[in-house]
Parts: structure tokens; sequence; C-alpha cells
């Protein structure tokens, strides 16, 4: 059925996707792929040079019948204050400790002289975490630099 098509009707079939946006676009990429590429977004994109991904998303809305809402809240990993707050909380406390403020008070900035290592020391202590900064741990570390640095 592909083999029919001439590149004056491609082209005409891309240039009226290329006035679409969104789910309109892509409703009418699965409507192309079902009616002439049998469902298939790989012969979509070969044949009319559409993404093969808004493709198979635009096939995945045509069964619900609705737009499928992108949630980039459930995108990759969370970040450490949303899994486990209470680390949030013992860290602004350790911060608030030892920040300061400007001292020509130009700015509402508080600095802080609290350097990574004590910030997560006091972590495990305030957790009870044994080995928190352990060696091999360190070890990987530096031996990460260095071989970044070019050293060996």
């Amino acid at each position: 059925m592909v083999s029919k098509f001439s590149s004056e009707l491609r082209a005409a079939i891309r240039q009226a996707a290329s006035f679409l946006s969104g789910f309109a676009r892509r409703k009418l990429h699965a409507q192309v792929a079902i009616q002439y590429c049998n469902g298939s977004p790989r012969k979509a994109e070969t044949v009319f040079g559409f993404n093969r991904r808004s493709v198979a998303r635009g096939l995945q809305e045509h069964e619900l019948g609705e737009p499928v809402l992108k949630l980039p809240e459930r995108q990759g990993r969370q970040k450490i204050e949303q899994r486990q707050p209470v680390i949030s909380q013992i860290a602004d406390a350790v911060l608030s400790e030892n920040s300061q403020t400007d001292p020509k008070f130009q700015t509402t900035l508080a600095f802080t002289r609290v350097t990574g290592r004590q910030l997560r020391e006091s972590l495990a202590t305030s957790l009870n975490v044994a080995g928190a900064c352990s060696n091999n741990t360190q070890r990987v570390w530096r031996d990460l630099a260095r071989s970044r640095n070019g050293a060996s």
C-alpha cells in the first residue's frame, strides 16, 4: 500500500502535519500510520518522515481517545529532600547554626563555613549511620578525580 504514494502526496501529508501541533498532530500521525502503514511507527517514519515516538504516542492516544499527559514529576530520580524530609531538616539545622550574614550588610545572603565532609558527618551522627564517609568511598572519589585529571 505504501508504494502507491507519489512524492507529491507524501509532501502534502507532511505539510498538513506541519500546520498542526500537539495532540492534533499526533492524531493525524496515528490516523496516517493506521491507514497507510499498518499501524507501524517505523513505517510512518520511513515513508512520511514523522517522528517515530510521536507516532507511537499518537497511536497510544488514539486507543485511549484522549491525550496522554506528560508527568515530569514522575520522571527521573526524586530529590533526597522529597524521599527523606528528615535529612533536609537536619541539614538546615546544621547549616543555620554555622551561617553568618554579609559583614557589610550589602546582600541578604547567608554565608556558611561548613564543608561537605562536616555536613555528611553531622548527618551520619544525627541519623545514627555508621561510616557515612568511609575510607572506601573516599578512595573511589579520589581515584575518579585522578582519572579525570589524567594522572595515574
